[in-house]
């Protein structure tokens, strides 16, 4: 199973803690990849702990290009499972089809 986590990447704290630690479990038993909308501390961190990140950065906040982008590589890598953590990843997600 492919699973595909979308996050705005500009978290610290508690979610960013616990978004890693899901991750790093999971990847035991599927293929997980994590998408951020910013390069910052979080992806980071993610990539530290072995998790593998692509940065897919908006110009703005309202910047819904990477729609796009990412329904590409949804289809393109035949995820089975988009999981969103997040206000904005949520709303993004919500396009993906």
């Amino acid at each position: 199973m492919k699973v595909l986590h979308l996050i705005s990447g500009g978290d610290s704290g508690g979610a960013k803690t616990s978004v890693i630690i899901l991750l790093k479990q999971l990847s035991r038993i599927v293929d997980v990849k994590l998408v951020a909308l910013v390069e910052a501390e979080f992806s980071e961190a993610a990539r530290e702990a072995g998790i593998d990140v692509v940065v897919m950065p908006q110009k703005t906040r309202l910047d819904l290009t990477v729609i796009r982008r990412l329904s590409h590589m949804v289809n393109q890598e035949s995820y089975d499972l988009v999981n969103c953590h997040g206000a904005r990843a949520n709303f993004i997600g919500a396009f993906l089809k």
